[in-house]
């Protein structure tokens, strides 16, 4: 008797929870209506709301048909797939991508994914491509993310900061050691179409002079480098009577067959008007530090070098270069230097007619110098007067050697 008092209670609780079930699946059901879908709670229509269901949200408008498209709720606009599900994350309708908070709530303006920016309009649509903001301008690749450091644009280099901001009239450092020209149109400086010109001095964006040159095309910064800014003094109509200011300072007003002191010359170069010196960053720094490099010199094998020269101090014109006040004759761009007797012969425009027997002792300094006949007929494969009262012979060229020195007696 008891068993069945308990059976038929379980039968009963059993059925009430069943009931319950149902009245609960009862509660939220969907009606379709034509074209239209609404859901029915607890016998009433979701009307004016939205309303979660089986973990997606949906909103229901006045006459409780369920929304899709696009939809403005207050000042937020949210986006309703086909099926109603409220849509959250990249949303991509036609060729144009939104981004959806998880509240649903469309973006706009700047928004950060990950390290990422992206640039949203007031429709919400992603940018991409050029995008000016007050008076920056910035690059939105056609991902969407907002580009930094160098990143190509409409086929060219361009440079941005971390902030995204394109910088424009300015020199940047880039991963090759060179610092490259940004034009004012934010694009790398091409020196066929960009108007500057090698050793141009010009003043970019920052206020800064610098000095400029180039990597095949691309315009480049010098940096640790002196220059001295060319000048020439035309005395004929004649070709080759004109002379630079950097030649008169290595002749130091000497005539033909005279010697030359190294030592005049390097207070000739170091008080010579029209100098600068660029810095490690390449600016122009002011006031002029003294004109001379402090590098060691350092033997490999047979041979010298100025070992890692930093400033760079080639006199114009000319190879020669002065380190710790005393004047060398750079051989290459590693830094060799000349020794032992050596000859310039060079009719370039502005240097014809100047002439130059040097000696370099086994330390690489240049210790005496002499000025030679202007017409190379004079002295070549000719015995003449050394400058330690020897017997030299200047030997024309073979192939591609320079000309060469012999001591004969």
């Amino acid at each position: 008797m008891k068993k069945s008092k308990l059976l038929t209670l379980g039968l009963l609780a059993g059925a009430g929870l069943l009931l319950s079930i149902n009245q609960a699946q009862a509660a939220d059901t969907w009606v379709k209506n034509g074209d239209d879908w609404s859901l029915s709670q607890d016998g009433s229509f979701a009307k004016d709301k939205w309303v979660q269901n089986a973990g997606s949200w949906y909103h229901f408008d006045a006459s409780g048909n369920m929304q899709t498209g696009w939809l403005k709720d207050g000042n937020t606009w949210y986006s309703l797939a086909d099926s109603g599900a409220m849509r959250t994350g990249w949303y991509k309708e036609g060729s144009t991508w939104y981004s959806l908070a998880d509240s649903g709530a469309m973006r706009t303006g700047w928004y950060k994914e990950g390290n990422t920016w992206y640039s949203l309009a007031d429709s919400g649509a992603m940018r991409t491509g050029w995008y000016k903001e007050g008076s920056t301008w910035y690059y939105l690749k056609g991902s969407g993310a907002m580009a930094t450091g160098w990143a190509t644009a409409n086929n060219q280099w361009s440079y941005f900061e971390k902030s995204g901001a394109m910088v424009a009239d300015r020199a940047v450092p880039a991963s090759d050691g060179e610092s490259y020209v940004i034009g004012k149109d934010g694009y790398l400086a091409n020196r066929k179409d960009s108007g500057y010109n090698i050793h141009d001095i010009v003043k970019l964006g920052d206020g800064q002079e610098y000095l400029l040159n180039a990597k095949g095309d691309d315009v480049i910064i010098e940096k640790n480098i002196w220059y001295i800014k060319p000048e020439i003094k035309k005395f004929s109509d004649k070709y080759g009577d004109e002379v630079s200011n950097t030649i008169l300072a290595l002749v130091d007003n000497k005539e033909e067959g005279q010697e030359i002191d190294p030592k005049a010359v390097i207070r000739n170069f170091q008080n010579l008007p029209g100098r600068y010196y660029f810095g490690a960053d390449g600016r122009r720094v002011l006031p002029l530090p003294e004109m001379t490099t402090r590098s060691e010199i350092k033997k490999v094998g047979n041979d010298l070098y100025l070992e890692n020269p930093g400033v760079r101090l080639r006199l114009p014109s000319t190879d020669f270069t002065i380190n710790n006040n005393k004047l060398y004759y750079l051989e290459n761009e590693q830094g060799k230097l000349k020794t032992g007797y050596f000859v310039l012969i060079d009719d370039g425009m502005a240097t014809t007619h100047h002439h130059f027997l040097v000696y370099a002792d086994q330390s690489g300094e240049i210790l005496k110098m002499k000025r030679l006949p202007s017409g190379v007929s004079n002295f070549l494969d000719k015995e003449i007067d050394g400058l330690y009262g020897e017997k030299i012979k200047i030997e024309s060229p073979y192939s591609n050697e320079y000309y060469k020195v012999v001591v004969v007696k």
